[in-house]
C-alpha cells in the first residue's frame, strides 16, 4: 500500500511533468497561426486551472490527519483520468 509520503512524492512529480507540458504548450503558441493561438490559449488556462486544483489537492493531502488522505487519494485519483484526458487533448 501507497504511503501518504509516496504519494505526496508521485503528486510532486506529476506536478513536475504538467509544468513541462504547460511550457511545452507555451512555446507552441509562439509559432502558431492565430487561430492555433487563440485554441492553444484556452487550452492553457484550463491545464493552469486544473494543475492548480491539484497542487491544492497536494496541500490538502499534506495537512489531513490519520487516515483521510487516503479518502483524499481515492477522489483525486478519479480526477486524474480527466486531467490525463485534458492534457492528451492539447497535445
Amino acid at each position: 500500500m501507497e504511503t501518504r509520503k509516496d504519494y505526496i512524492a508521485r503528486l510532486a512529480e506529476k506536478l513536475r511533468a504538467w509544468d513541462d507540458k504547460i511550457d511545452e504548450l507555451r512555446d507552441r503558441t509562439d509559432g502558431a497561426t492565430a487561430d492555433l493561438k487563440i485554441r492553444y490559449k484556452q487550452e492553457l488556462v484550463e491545464l493552469k486551472e486544473i494543475r492548480e486544483r491539484a497542487a491544492r489537492h497536494m496541500t490538502e493531502v499534506r495537512e489531513a490527519g490519520g487516515d483521510a488522505w487516503k479518502a483524499l487519494k481515492e477522489d483525486f485519483d478519479k480526477k486524474i483520468k480527466q486531467v490525463k484526458e485534458s492534457f492528451k487533448k492539447a497535445a
